[in-house]
């Protein structure tokens, strides 16, 4: 029988029953937090920027990205560093474990407004990529830094998505 915890406070009061800890949610930020803590120690003079609200301390600074980025499909790292052929590098960063795909191989419709953010920003000269874990993100960077920028992510819309996006293509 599984009691609350309050239960077996009542029942046993001279005992002291500690709290149960709740287990720490690994989210996004948490996995762009730890790209930009990388960016500062191994590359200091690289100037770079995070498109997230998360990352500014106040609410104002928060406020201010929310404003700046009106596009939600925008790349969440932006290093605006040019290494020829292209002007700069951006990095959507997902959670290890997300998958981008459905089993039929399009991609899920959730990220299908990202990919057309992203094709339109390699359009205009930028090297753009969808990075799945903070590992997969560093050897993008560091690809990039060499100047041997990896081939962009090429992904198949559903019909649904494709019809939706027709005029951006």
């Amino acid at each position: 029988m599984d009691m609350k915890r309050s239960e077996l406070q009542e029942l046993l009061p001279s005992i002291h029953i500690p709290a149960k800890k709740r287990e720490m949610t690994y989210r996004e930020s948490n996995e762009q937090g730890t790209l930009a803590g990388y960016i500062k120690k191994h590359h200091p003079a690289l100037r770079f920027k995070t498109n997230k609200p998360e990352s500014a301390k106040s609410y104002r600074g928060r406020n201010e990205i929310r404003k700046k980025n009106s596009n939600p499909g925008f790349p969440d790292i932006d290093i605006e560093k040019p290494i020829a052929p292209y002007a700069g590098l951006k990095i959507e960063n997902k959670r290890a474990g997300t998958i981008l795909t459905t089993k039929n191989g399009y991609l899920k419709d959730q990220f299908a407004h990202q990919y057309v953010c992203h094709r339109q920003l390699i359009n205009e000269g930028y090297a753009v990529y969808f990075a799945i874990g903070v590992s997969k993100a560093i050897e993008q960077l560091e690809c990039y830094l060499s100047g041997n920028a990896m081939p962009f992510q090429e992904f198949k819309l559903s019909p649904k998505m494709m019809y939706e996006y027709s005029g951006e293509f």
